[in-house]
């Protein structure tokens, strides 16, 4: 019997805030296509005013495009057994994986930010 498994690595394992960062998260802010940037992802911990502009502060995911150097996709698996097979890569829509920046600033508008809420756990 020959069994293969696959399992992929893509924008499904998202990393995360550390519990401090979340503790203090007001708002979501995502914008896709921004700049140099195929996505970006903020857990938007305070906001600001810089003359007309709203500035966006927290912990930011930067999802670079797939066209920027360093890009590389692949394939592993046990050559004889099988095995387990792994895809490393880009995440869908061709981007590499995240950038993470602890203490980020972006411009961002009212419209695009999304109030954060800690999700209940439903009672049996």
């Amino acid at each position: 019997m020959h069994v293969v498994e696959h399992v992929a690595l893509n924008e499904a394992m998202e990393p995360t805030p550390p519990p401090a960062v979340l503790a203090q998260t007001k708002y979501i802010f995502e914008e896709r296509g921004s700049g140099g940037e195929a996505k970006i992802k903020m857990w938007v911990t305070s906001l600001r005013r810089d003359g007309p502009a709203l500035v966006c502060e927290g912990w930011m995911l930067r999802y670079p495009h797939s066209s920027q150097p360093g890009f590389a996709e692949g394939t592993m698996a046990h050559p004889v057994s099988g095995g387990i097979a792994v895809s490393v890569g880009g995440a869908p829509g061709g981007t590499l994986p995240p950038i993470v920046e602890e203490h980020a600033s972006t411009s961002c508008t009212e419209h695009e930010l999304v109030p954060f809420g800690q999700q209940a756990t439903p009672s049996p």
